[in-house]
């Protein structure tokens, strides 16, 4: 893995001046050679391989507009509910999951707690699976439990959907940003992580009121 990992071909498309409609997917493959020469040697891999090093707008992902404060149900009972929060596409990036829980996600806070909702891939989907809260600290701060379950302040309710909420100061200090992944993953080993590449970024109402003062 390390030895197909120092090939230069991968430096090749860094550069401004090599442009390729490609960059992510090469990008995504270098890191991914570096995981697995990490893994090889019995090492945990650094949570720095799971950030892109073309930066680039994230594509598939979609801000807040507003405040969100659900009720954790697993249900979608109030149109206003996820109104305003933020979306992620699952079939956007450069590291595709094989196998597909979840079609898409929502997320945002009512600048105390995180919520974030899981729209299963097709009904039962996520039926059996664990449920991880990761981010980029390192080491990783993991906040893990089945679907449907409770692990000490992370709720999460199952039924048509998947949702869940843990409070902020669990995933980022008050004066770091909140990113984060979920990482979905069953008996067998299957996984997906949301996004696939990179993490979910959030701002805080503090950090930019006007983003929470309306919504179209």
């Amino acid at each position: 893995m390390i030895l197909a990992a120092e090939g230069s071909d991968w430096f090749w498309w860094y550069g401004d001046d090599h442009p390729t409609a490609y960059g992510a997917e090469f990008d995504a493959g270098f890191r991914d050679k570096l995981r697995g020469a990490y893994l090889a040697a019995g090492l945990p891999a650094p949570t720095v391989l799971d950030e892109p090093i073309r930066k680039s707008p994230m594509r598939g992902q979609t801000p807040p507009s507003g405040p969100v404060n659900a009720r954790i149900d697993g249900r979608v009972g109030d149109y206003f509910e996820w109104r305003t929060a933020g979306r992620v596409l699952t079939v956007y990036g450069a590291m595709h999951a094989a196998v597909r829980f979840a079609r898409e996600l929502y997320f945002g806070t009512d600048g105390r707690s995180l919520f974030v909702r899981i729209d299963p891939f097709e009904p039962g989907g996520l039926e059996g699976t664990t449920i991880a809260v990761r981010t980029p600290a390192e080491p990783s701060t993991v906040l893990q439990v089945e679907a449907g379950g409770s692990a000490g302040e992370l709720v999460t309710v199952l039924d048509r959907v998947l949702e869940m909420s843990v409070p902020l100061d669990r995933i980022a200090g008050s004066q770091t940003a909140v990113r984060f992944a979920i990482e979905i993953k069953d008996a067998d080993g299957s996984s997906q992580r949301i996004p696939s590449d990179g993490f979910v970024e959030l701002a805080r109402p503090a950090d930019d009121p006007s983003r929470f003062d309306w919504f179209v």
